[in-house]
């Protein structure tokens, strides 16, 4: 959308490779083009549907700050008349795609970094509603660890992996942000 600068924060981006890519049967992206969420489709045994879905809320910093994802997302949706909140946009759009993928019985899987406390922000409330019903995969498997901050100057957890309840989860981890693994 924007040229503003040969570095630009913000975004996601999913892939899949090895034994695992021949199971992907569509991929897709957020229509916007702002980059704000990724997903693939597999269809498994007994012909169930999963689909895998990375997405990024911009942190709702400065609208002052020029190259912000959350300023540049503000001059998108105002350049279409839309003057509403970046975050709750997608916020909006985002659930109302998964809304849509549930109804047509579909199991997600969703990674996000939603620049929020992933436990109780507003983004993991709505997914808990029981139209979704999605729980965090790490915390609500193990909700006497201490959380893991996932950003480098945060103290609460931003990052999260959501699941609907169809879906089972056998194994999962979030690295600490100056955590990797090798």
């Amino acid at each position: 959308h924007e040229n503003v600068h040969s570095h630009q924060h913000g975004g996601s981006f999913i892939m899949c490779n090895g034994e695992m890519a021949k199971l992907v049967v569509e991929t897709g992206k957020d229509p916007t083009g702002l980059g704000r969420w990724t997903w693939l489709k597999f269809i498994g045994k007994e012909n169930h549907t999963t689909r895998i879905i990375t997405a990024y809320i911009p942190h709702a910093g400065d609208r002052t700050k020029f190259r912000t994802v959350y300023s540049q997302q503000a001059r998108y949706w105002e350049s279409k008349r839309n003057t509403r909140c970046p975050r709750e946009i997608l916020y909006n759009d985002l659930t109302d795609l998964l809304l849509r993928w549930r109804s047509n019985g579909d199991r997600i899987l969703l990674l996000i970094d939603a620049n929020e406390d992933i436990r109780d922000g507003v983004l993991a409330r709505r997914l808990a509603t029981e139209d979704l019903a999605m729980h965090d995969t790490i915390h609500s498997r193990h909700p006497s660890l201490p959380t893991t901050p996932t950003h480098r100057e945060g103290r609460i957890p931003i990052d999260g992996i959501f699941a609907t309840p169809d879906l089972p989860i056998a194994r999962g981890a979030l690295l600490a942000f100056d955590k990797y693994l090798g």
